[in-house]
């Protein structure tokens, strides 16, 4: 079964990052380092027959795997451990006038030849000073020495809105890689069932999160492709060569993949957890 933070619900399980029903102070805790996601490799479309009776979910396809940088959830800024990236990362779900902290952990990575990156946090749409708005050239940025791996953002919620989140550093590599996720304010004063506040009549009955976004694979493979000479061999990319993390030039990007909450087709029809599960988490 796929794990589960790659389910179409997008962000499933980061309950640390739930919001309140009111305005509060939010600390919030994430984690910068790489991991793996995963690409179906045909696209049959699968049977859905008797999904949603509890029968049980439909099977796996067959999947390639690539390797990503990315975000994880934190926890309690503690619990993060080097290739836990999730695609997307986690959605950062708060209140409309939320005093918010997220402190940003850079684990390193998993793989010990992909380059040692600082990383930052960018906040689409929100009202920041410059020293929190993750643009390293007028800010800062996190690097993975230990020890001066930790650093804290904060900003007001102001407006409500979805907006959307990133790592600043090398944006067009990293953002490509996969270090991109979704942000929520909520408005005040709305009821059960509201989104801003039942005015403009937009009742609703399920919510859900939706991402666009887009891969291109070589990339990928061109950071991995050393990893898996000596690490594993027989990996993922038997057409790279161990010198293609330093002939990939992302100038050349092309996209070949195109995601719905990281997800691509026929991924994005196939469940991957029973309603059993998903209420459990």
């Amino acid at each position: 079964m796929r794990p589960l933070k790659q389910a179409l619900g997008l962000g499933l399980c980061a309950a640390v990052l739930a919001a309140p029903a009111s305005a509060a102070t939010r600390n919030l805790f994430i984690a910068a380092t790489d991991g793996f996601a995963y690409l179906p490799s045909d696209n049959t479309v699968p049977d859905v027959t008797g999904l949603g009776t509890g029968l049980g979910v439909s099977p796996q396809s067959a999947e390639r795997k690539y390797y990503i940088r990315g975000f994880c959830d934190d926890v309690d800024g503690t619990q993060a451990t080097p290739g836990c990236a999730m695609l997307p990362a986690p959605i950062i779900d708060v209140n409309q006038n939320d005093d918010v902290f997220i402190q940003l952990r850079n684990v390193d990575n998993a793989n010990p030849v992909a380059p040692k990156d600082p990383h930052t946090i960018h906040l689409h749409g929100i009202h920041a000073t410059s020293q929190n708005d993750g643009f390293p050239e007028t800010s800062w940025e996190v690097p993975e020495t230990a020890g001066e791996n930790v650093g804290t953002y904060y900003f007001r919620a102001e407006s409500p809105g979805t907006y959307m989140w990133h790592c600043h550093v090398e944006a067009s590599e990293h953002v490509q890689m996969g270090m991109y996720g979704a942000m929520i304010v909520r408005p005040k004063r709305r009821p059960a069932g509201s989104v801003y506040g039942g005015l403009f009549n937009d009742k609703f009955d399920h919510e859900y999160i939706v991402l666009l976004s887009d891969v291109e694979t070589t990339a990928h493979d061109a950071i991995q492709s050393d990893f898996n000479a000596a690490v594993l061999p027989g990996g993922i990319s038997p057409d790279t060569t161990a010198d293609a993390i330093d002939n990939y030039n992302f100038v050349d990007f092309r996209a070949n993949a195109w995601l719905v909450n990281g997800r691509g087709f026929p991924d994005t029809v196939r469940p991957t957890s029973t309603a059993a599960a998903d209420q459990a988490c």
